[in-house]
């Protein structure tokens, strides 16, 4: 969520198996560059607040994620270059992002090299880098000056537009009805989707609408929610 803004509050809602230092040292750097990439997309959007940011190591799957975040799936698109994903309605393929435009490219070579200089960097380090494929080293042989330096391939063309995908404009709210919401939670469909109802009206109500969950307890198997 937004109101998660570091790596160390992440890791004090960890409750899983304990990690070993090198674990916990390579998760946690995996988690800074999530955060450095979330900043990224905040700044170029113009958000007053970060968004938020969901993390899967299965297939995505666009309207689970949205309907358990309480917003709507027809206004819900995944842009991706991975080409094995299947093709549905929510699928938006973009180009592989494997270049830049020479001013971008050259600003991001000199950023590498101030912060990370190659030179200083730690031989196991640098035979980690080269382990990629070929096509996507983050480093090169300079062969006229024998030392390794930072690769970022050129874009011969610029970077290319995506496919913006047609997005329904009504007058209705992104986010899911809190009534409809509310009569899931006392209706029918099982426990099951009463607890998902549950989740997803907690959710907007505490987080993205003006109103306050006051409580929630049961009396003869229904969920009793008041503002």
């Amino acid at each position: 969520p937004g109101s998660i803004e570091t790596v160390e509050q992440l890791r004090q809602l960890y409750c899983g198996p304990k990690l070993l230092p090198e674990e916990e040292h390579d998760v946690s750097q995996s988690l800074q560059r999530l955060f450095s990439a979330r900043a990224a997309l905040t700044a170029a959007l113009g958000l007053s607040t970060p968004m938020t940011v969901v993390v899967t190591a299965g297939v995505k799957d666009v309207v689970n994620t949205v309907t358990q975040l309480g917003l709507r799936p027809d206004r819900a698109f995944l842009f991706d270059d991975n080409k094995s994903l299947p093709q549905d309605g929510h699928l938006v393929r973009v180009e592989p992002f494997v270049s830049l435009p020479a001013p971008r490219r050259q600003e991001l070579l000199d950023l590498m090299q101030r912060e990370v200089p190659v030179e200083e960097m730690e031989p196991d380090l640098v035979q980690f880098l080269l382990g990629a494929a070929p096509t996507e080293r983050a480093l090169e042989w300079d062969a006229s000056h024998k030392l390794w330096r930072w690769r970022v391939p050129l874009a011969e063309r610029g970077v290319p537009a995506w496919t913006m995908p047609t997005i329904p404009l009504d007058s209705d709210s992104d986010r899911l009805p809190v009534e409809r919401l509310q009569q899931a939670v006392k209706g029918g469909g099982g426990q099951a989707g009463k607890r998902r109802a549950h989740m997803q009206l907690q959710r907007q109500l505490s987080c993205h609408e003006p109103y306050e969950l006051a409580h929630a307890h049961r009396e003869g198997g229904r969920a009793e929610l008041q503002r």
